[in-house]
């Protein structure tokens, strides 16, 4: 059985795998929307640009509940890719959710990138505990896409 720290660990990165961008708000601010983008891919786009379109594809999945384009934006070869995809639609059935993010940042070493996220949680669910979080989101390659391969979160704060 899972402890309660661990499942609340693997919920928040199901939240924000799966389910981070439910909102309707404009689009995303990234601290760094003012900096270049040096690191160019091998057809013409910056791969920090391409692992931000992952982002947004994820987020736009959760928001319209759509499994195959949440799917297709998470490495098939991660451990986490099933268990992400299950919790992801058993929160859809669940609950009503609204969220908030910022990419604070986006890494590229090789074929690995990092992105650095905050995330804000409203629930309409008195089952619900209202959070804020920041996550790393780990990406990796995968038939030559960016592909979402894990997350960790660094803090959960409930705001009730």
């Amino acid at each position: 059985m899972v402890g309660r720290r661990r499942f609340l660990g693997r919920v928040a990165t199901a939240s924000t795998v799966a389910i981070a961008g439910c909102s309707n708000s404009s689009e995303p601010t990234t601290e760094e929307d003012t900096e270049e983008d040096t690191e160019e891919d091998t057809d013409g786009g910056s791969d920090k640009e391409k692992v931000r379109d992952v982002i947004e594809t994820n987020f736009q999945a959760n928001e319209n509940e759509e499994k195959t384009l949440l799917q297709s934006t998470l490495h098939p070869e991660s451990e986490v890719y099933e268990s992400t995809v299950e919790q992801s639609v058993q929160l859809w059935r669940t609950y009503n959710l609204e969220y908030n993010y910022t990419i604070q940042s986006i890494e590229v070493d090789g074929e690995v990138a990092e992105a650095e996220l905050t995330q804000e949680t409203i629930g309409n669910s008195e089952n619900f505990r209202d959070n804020r979080l920041t996550a790393t989101w780990e990406f990796r390659k995968y038939r030559g896409e960016w592909r979402l391969y894990d997350s960790t979160t660094q803090n959960i704060e409930y705001m009730d």
